[in-house]
């Protein structure tokens, strides 16, 4: 099935840039003359330190004036509340909002399943520092049929094996026959196209763990797994790990996922 991702991020370049020219302009504003006003850039926020409310809200107009001018969304910046500092100072924060809300995520899924179009929609999370990652978890709810705990149960068994074999040296497609031999008996084929992919400052990027993919494993490569099975009809099971290829084999980035499906009774 074709596939494409909607990405929100935020280009900390630009904001830079903002920034930059924001304290460029106080520097020569006749009515910041003799004022002591800096803007800094945090890792998720930027810190305003100046002498008043009234010169903060000025600050204010500045950023967004030239936040805009470098063609970022100034709805980005999350004003907090002012805050007294040291030195008779006033200190005013602002978050810098990256990605979409989880509550609007929810919504447009729920917008295009009502819509009836054949489209699949998934929320990938966030980024941090512009990486991805690439995993989720599995949980039952109530009584969960022996076919469902059978096919995580599989899962499960065909991940840690492979685990146990991916190093530098092997190719995807050995991940990919081990995956496959694990899963599923001798005598049926596999339906599933891919189990697994690179990712970084995409969400899904070359190599796959694919059947025809002989892409040699080379340290430092980060991997998500991701085998798959049917259960019945058009249910399937996913079940995915994020992993970094070291010296001498991997290791996991995510969590290992629990041995046995957590059940959350109802």
């Amino acid at each position: 099935m074709p596939s494409f991702d909607v990405v929100s991020r935020l280009d900390h370049q630009e904001i830079d840039n903002a920034i930059g020219n924001a304290t460029r302009e106080i520097t020569t504003r006749y009515d910041f003359k003799g004022s002591n006003t800096s803007i800094e850039k945090k890792e998720n926020s930027i810190v305003v330190l100046t002498d008043d409310e009234m010169k903060a809200g000025q600050v204010n107009d500045m950023l967004v004036t030239h936040f805009v001018r470098r063609k970022v969304d100034p709805l980005c910046l999350k004003k907090k509340e002012l805050e007294k500092a040291g030195g008779n100072k006033i200190k005013q924060i602002y978050d810098l909002i990256e990605g979409i809300d989880q509550s609007i995520c929810k919504k447009l899924i729920a917008d295009v399943k009502s819509s009836k179009i054949k489209v699949q929609v998934k929320i990938n999370g966030s980024t941090l520092n512009g990486y991805y990652c690439d995993f989720d978890r599995n949980f039952g709810f109530g009584n969960i049929n022996q076919k469902s705990l059978d096919a995580y149960n599989k899962l499960w068994n065909a991940t840690e094996k492979t685990l146990e074999i991916i190093k530098p040296g092997i190719s995807c497609k050995e991940v990919y026959e081990s995956l496959s031999k694990n899963l599923f008996s001798s005598n049926v084929k596999s339906s599933v196209g891919r189990m697994g992919h690179g990712f970084g400052l995409q969400l899904t990027e070359p190599p796959s763990i694919m059947i025809d993919d002989n892409t040699i494993l080379e340290k430092n490569m980060i991997l998500a797994l991701e085998p798959s099975i049917k259960i019945e009809n058009d249910l399937m099971l996913v079940h995915e790990e994020n992993i970094l290829i070291t010296q001498n084999g991997n290791r996991l980035l995510s969590s290992r996922t629990p041995k046995e499906l957590p059940v959350i009774n109802v």
